[in-house]
């Protein structure tokens, strides 16, 4: 099984193709860790997230960096 953990600082988002090895994951990280699990990720690191399951499609935007600059 692949699981993609990206972490910044304090911050850890979990990607994979199964629910359920992530909340495996989850389970055994609980055992050695405090943390909160705040659902799916809709914005990281300066990037929005818009994420369609029907569609089966991920959609990235920097769209307020963008305006801001």
């Amino acid at each position: 099984m692949v699981f993609i953990l990206p972490v910044f600082v304090n911050n850890v988002m979990v990607a994979s193709k199964s629910v359920a090895g992530i909340q495996n994951l989850k389970e055994k990280l609980k055992k050695h860790f405090k943390f909160y699990d705040l659902g799916s990720t809709i914005y990281l690191l300066g990037v929005a997230i818009d994420r369609n399951r029907e569609q089966r499609s991920i959609s990235l935007s920097q769209y307020a960096y963008v305006k801001l600059k």
